[in-house]
């Protein structure tokens, strides 16, 4: 739950470069790039990396700090870090997917659902259930 609430610290951080949001918008609006790669061409890295990094100064444990690293490239945690926090970092993907894009939120558990069959039912139930959350973060 911690690295769910911290996933996204890094912005936090970015925000306090000077001039670091005006250039964000103007790339944003004038250049193809995704949200990452406009981070990227700014200051260097990523608010996923720049979160990771203050966490570990802090000393949090590994797992949230790769769950922060890796929430938007979850495939990574295999080649660069432990591979028993990747249950966590699993979930913290998962959960910002459902929160920014529920058509391609339930496709992704609809698969995962037909890879485990025995768990179909739980994967409706969950997708359902953060889903009715999403709405009611909507709705105020």
């Amino acid at each position: 739950m911690v690295a769910g609430f911290l996933h996204d610290l890094g912005k936090v951080v970015l925000l306090q470069v000077d001039g670091f949001l005006e250039q964000w918008k103007e790339h944003m609006l004038y250049s193809n790039q995704n949200a990452f790669e406009v981070e990227n061409k700014i200051v260097g890295t990523s608010h996923a990396e720049v979160g990771a990094y203050l966490l570990g100064l802090w000393g949090l444990p590994s797992m949230i700090g790769d769950a922060v690293a890796f929430h938007h490239n979850p495939c990574k945690i295999s080649k660069e870090t432990e591979w028993s926090n990747q249950p966590v970092v699993t979930a913290v993907y998962v959960a910002n997917l459902l929160i920014r894009d529920k058509d391609t939120a339930s496709f992704f558990l609809s698969l995962l659902a037909r890879k485990d069959a025995g768990q179909a039912t739980r994967w409706k139930e969950w997708t359902d259930y953060v889903l009715d959350c999403t709405e009611d973060v909507d709705e105020s």
